[in-house]
């Protein structure tokens, strides 16, 4: 389902036009929104709130990007799933909604605490296969040049 709605940004002011959609994922349906144009920017929430959370940032990296903003299993428009998940199916997940979205080019990712979690997970242990067409590449090599190590 795919609605397009325009709505006001923080200020009351009407901005772009959103794409609301919903995706079937391995954590259930998860709402999606859509907004701006331009190389592609994955932002995933924290826990406890929903994509609505991105407001004060959302038209000024709207002006240059598309925006896949997603919100997670049971939070906001979200399904809940009605079980527990892993990280790995949260991964999964956002790999499901880029694929629905045909997003074939690296992604960017934007994610605050769980989002950012959810990130290194498509990043580090999704294998490509996994992902057809949408790739998170540049996030692999980051990780790759930038390894995490205990402190000393």
């Amino acid at each position: 389902m795919t609605l397009g709605l325009t709505l006001p940004n923080r200020n009351g002011v009407v901005g772009m036009m959103s794409d609301h959609r919903f995706v079937e994922t391995p954590v259930g349906r998860l709402a999606v929104r859509t907004r701006g144009e331009g190389p592609p920017a994955v932002l995933w929430h924290s826990l406890f709130v929903d994509d609505r959370s991105w407001h004060r940032v959302e038209d000024e990296l709207a002006a240059e990007r598309r925006l896949i903003l997603v919100t997670g299993p049971g939070h906001g428009r979200s399904g809940d799933p009605g079980r527990r998940y892993t990280m790995t199916q949260c991964g999964a997940a956002a790999v499901a909604v880029l694929d629905e979205l045909g997003v074939e080019e690296p992604v960017d990712w934007v994610g605050k605490a769980w989002g950012g979690h959810v990130g290194v997970i498509v990043a580090a242990y999704l294998p490509p296969l996994e992902a057809p067409g949408a790739t998170v590449d540049h996030l692999r090599r980051f990780w790759a040049a930038h390894p995490m190590s205990p402190p000393a």
